[in-house]
């Protein structure tokens, strides 16, 4: 016979809140068993049975507000939904009681719960007390006591429950006695005692337990659906992993950022998914927004109904929630190229962590939260398991800048433009004899050079990446003359993208810094360029490559 075990310390409201803003004020890092009794006796006095004070935070741990560390017990920590209920209790009771009743459709009360880690049943007492006061209309302890009786002893279903508790009450000679209660003895229900006191439900003046107005008239739907047996929740208890952060790659345009984030993230390909920021790229589309959808009916007629489409930070999240086991990424190419900012929306308060990579303050969004929980109403935080990587480009020609508030968010990483790198920097620049390290490391130094006189220059310096192996490479000595003119259109890609950029960008407003000034326009530069052979292509420049 499987045995139900249920907290019996206390009930008493100002010890089990004193409990959770115990762990409250460590803002989700773990505290040690130790440390909790310390602090808990400042505040509720320390005049108690020593070894009492450790059962403090039994009631919060069974309700799912504060969680244990899956390799120490002795160390626990309080949920997100753990905060918010402590915070809500006195002043918003219809959120209060939703995380509440969120948690008594997720977690498991009886088998596998570690607040009471001897009860191995898989009744769920609370959800079975809750469902038993909506179909009889009231419920006491010696009823919900006998109840447990029937069904871990005699195996009866939950309709033969209800049928035999409706016939005892009909019968006014039947009386609750001690012998009846085989099972073991549950009228000091503390859980259910707790939830009384709070509001949650109300006493009668001959003891039977109801729905408070508030909890009926809010709730009474998803409490008569409220899971009986935990065998029947497909949910496995399970430590996030944590660590996760927000990770901003900064360097100059082709500086190898992008090939990096491919490269450190190469094993999350299953968990990973890719956005790419641009000017007209929208909080909605980053989101998630009401859009139309066309759906049949039950008799397969098309309607037209509106519908949150989640985007691509609410999929990740979503999936990070579900997953909370696994790492998962949200890759963001070209960040500045977009308002950031104004993509991020209310999700930019998210982005400010604590030390094991979660949300230090959370936010309420009705479509969001229903899209990942199910439930609108439950406030929303990035997990320790999602990490954000970002990447931009430090040249000032993108359209958007980022504020500190913004940057302060992000750990920041330097992509070096370390040209030894690049698997093409001793590739010969087409015809020449000059390689692509050469040309790189001489460009370089000169737009160096001439940062003090042009703010900035330093961001246009050339990426080791700003071209290809196919742009530096010419094969048309190769070729037959009549192939050379169409071959000096496909080998002009290295003047078209380098030179081009040199002179319409890099040095806009200073041209004779590098140009040789008898060219006029960048017609002249590359047509002297394309039509010169080997090193007579450099002599565009005032200086020696």
């Amino acid at each position: 016979m499987s045995k139900l075990a249920i907290p019996k310390h206390t009930s008493d409201v100002t010890e089990i809140h004193s409990a959770l803003s115990v762990y409250d004020k460590y803002h989700g890092k773990w505290l040690e068993n130790k440390q909790f009794v310390e602090e808990i006796k400042l505040l509720i006095g320390d005049g108690q049975y020593p070894s009492s004070y450790n059962k403090k935070y039994q009631i919060p741990w069974y309700f799912g507000f504060i969680e244990a560390h899956k390799n120490d017990v002795k160390l626990k920590r309080i949920t997100h939904i753990g905060s918010v209920f402590l915070n809500n209790i006195d002043r918003n009771e219809i959120l209060a009681f939703e995380l509440l009743l969120s948690n008594l459709e997720t977690i498991n009360q009886g088998k596998n719960n570690l607040a009471t880690k001897t009860s191995d049943s898989f009744i769920e007492p609370i959800n079975l007390f809750l469902r038993l006061i909506v179909d009889l209309e009231g419920l006491n302890h010696s009823e919900f006591t006998y109840s447990i009786t029937l069904i871990s002893e005699y195996e009866k279903s939950y309709e033969e429950v209800k049928l035999e508790l409706t016939s005892n009450r009909s019968d006014e000679n039947f009386r609750y006695t001690n012998d009846l209660f085989i099972t073991g003895d549950y009228k000091d229900n503390k859980p259910i005692m707790y939830l009384e006191k709070i509001g949650f439900l109300n006493k009668t003046h001959d003891n039977y337990y109801l729905l408070s107005n508030l909890v009926k008239s809010n709730f009474l739907t998803r409490i008569k659906s409220l899971k009986i047996f935990n065998e029947e929740i497909p949910r496995v208890d399970v430590q996030s992993i944590t660590g996760a952060n927000n990770i901003l790659y900064y360097g100059v345009p082709g500086s190898g950022k992008s090939y990096k984030v491919n490269q450190d993230y190469k094993d999350y390909q299953t968990r990973l998914e890719r956005v790419v920021f641009h000017p007209e790229y929208h909080n909605g589309d980053f989101i998630g927004q009401i859009l139309p959808v066309i759906e049949e009916d039950d008799d397969e007629r098309e309607k037209l109904l509106y519908k949150f489409v989640p985007g691509p930070f609410t999929r990740m999240l979503k999936k990070a929630v579900n997953k909370p086991e696994e790492k998962h990424v949200l890759i963001i190419e070209e960040l500045n190229r977009g308002n950031a900012p104004s993509i991020f929306g209310e999700v930019f308060q998210l982005l400010d962590r604590d030390e094991e990579g979660r949300s230090r303050y959370s936010i309420s969004n009705y479509d969001i939260a229903q899209e990942v929980f199910g439930n609108p109403n439950i406030p929303l935080v990035i997990p320790s398991n999602l990490e954000i990587v970002a990447t931009m480009n430090t040249s000032d020609q993108n359209i958007f800048t980022l504020d500190t508030a913004f940057q302060r968010r992000w750990q920041m990483t330097n992509v070096k433009n370390d040209i030894r790198k690049a698997q093409h920097s001793s590739i010969e620049i087409l015809d020449t004899k000059v390689t692509w390290e050469k040309f790189h490391t001489a460009i370089n130094e000169k737009i160096l050079e001439h940062n003090d006189v042009m703010n900035s220059l330093e961001d246009k310096r050339l990426g080791i990446y700003f071209i290809s192996d196919e742009d530096l490479e010419d094969d048309s000595r190769l070729l037959a003359e009549a192939e050379k003119m169409e071959s000096v259109l496909e080998h002009t890609l290295f003047g078209d993208k380098v030179i081009k950029y040199l002179w319409d960008d890099v040095f806009r407003f200073n041209r004779d810094s590098i140009f040789k000034d008898s060219f006029k326009s960048i017609e002249e530069v590359l047509e002297v360029f394309h039509k010169s052979e080997c090193q007579e292509r450099f002599e565009i420049f005032n200086f020696k490559i």
